[in-house]
């Protein structure tokens, strides 16, 4: 597993790290340094200066899923901005002005579970 860690305080470190084979060298560039080596992992982490002079930086979140809406009914009598207006009016009592746009109308609509598909 490829892990990154940070300096904390220099921008561009350069340190040695005990390992079983000897010392190994280690450059932070730009705050970073990354290896997959489990064994340079295992002595950075084993370090002194780990916790002090530089730290694993944390693992991104997994992207969440984005939740799909739920199937929205489909409203076909409603043609034109005026009666997107009227219908959520009348069905669901929202007072949008009428001076609402196009996108508001259908984001408002898809609230409340329904579509206007010939909007």
């Amino acid at each position: 597993m490829i892990k990154t860690y940070i300096s904390l305080n220099a921008g561009y470190l350069s340190t040695s790290v005990k390992t079983p084979s000897g010392r190994a060298f280690i450059t932070f560039q730009k705050h970073r340094f990354t290896t997959a080596d489990t064994t340079l992992q295992q002595a950075i982490e084993e370090d002194s200066g780990y916790g002090e002079e530089f730290i694993e930086a944390p693992q991104p979140k997994p992207v969440q899923p984005v939740p799909q809406p739920a199937s929205l009914t489909p409203v076909e009598e409603v043609h034109n901005k005026q009666q997107a207006l009227e219908y959520l009016r009348l069905h669901y009592g929202t007072e949008l002005r009428p001076a609402t746009g196009i996108a508001r109308i259908r984001a408002t609509a898809e609230q409340y579970g329904i579509s206007f598909v010939n909007l």
